[in-house]
C-alpha cells in the first residue's frame, strides 16, 4: 500500500470529512497511541497501520486491502 492509497482508504471507508479526521486523530494502541498519520510519517508501513485502523474501527475484511479493490466512479 502506497502512502496515497493509505490516505485514500480513509476517505473511501469513512467519508470525505470523517476520513481525514480519523487519519489525524485516531490514537492506535498498536503504535504506542500514535495516530495513523503519525505512525506512517515516523516510518511504519501504511498497510500495517491501515490494518490496525480496520481493527480499531471494526471494519470488515472487505476493507483490509482497499487499494486492490476496483474503485467506483463518483
Amino acid at each position: 500500500m502506497r502512502h496515497s492509497e493509505f490516505t485514500q482508504a480513509f476517505e473511501d471507508a469513512f467519508g470525505q470529512y470523517q476520513g481525514p479526521a480519523l487519519l489525524r486523530d485516531l490514537a492506535l494502541t498498536e503504535f504506542g497511541a500514535r495516530t495513523a498519520l503519525q505512525a506512517v510519517e515516523e516510518g511504519e508501513e501504511p498497510q500495517k497501520v491501515w490494518l490496525a485502523v480496520c481493527d480499531a474501527m471494526d471494519l470488515s475484511e472487505d476493507w483490509w486491502f482497499p487499494h486492490r479493490r476496483e474503485r467506483q466512479p463518483r
